[in-house]
């Protein structure tokens, strides 16, 4: 089965849900308006943390493991607003 590469554009608010496979690939672009200087990777991809990341850009690309089970895995920033509150995602392995 092929895999597909998934963008995930990350808004101020938080909350992008993302459906996915085991061998897809995932980035993540900061539309927040702010810069990213905290990030908690999903634990469906290994990797380093591609925190910081600033406004507009896009991290490099992760791949869901094999084994990753059919669930879903949430994911963190904080974004530099002053508030430093967390926000977060899901991506649904299917």
């Amino acid at each position: 089965m092929p895999t597909t590469t998934h963008n995930i554009v990350l808004g101020a608010e938080g909350d992008p849900v993302t459906t996915a496979s085991a061998g897809d690939k995932i980035t993540w672009t900061n539309s927040t308006g702010y810069n990213i200087s905290s990030f908690t990777l999903p634990s469906c991809v290994g990797g380093q943390s591609p925190a910081p990341i600033a406004v507009g850009a896009t991290t490099g690309e992760f791949t869901i493991n094999a084994g990753s089970k059919k669930q879903n895995y949430p994911y963190s920033w904080i974004q530099d607003d002053g508030k430093r509150d967390p926000r977060g995602g899901t991506i649904d392995v299917n």
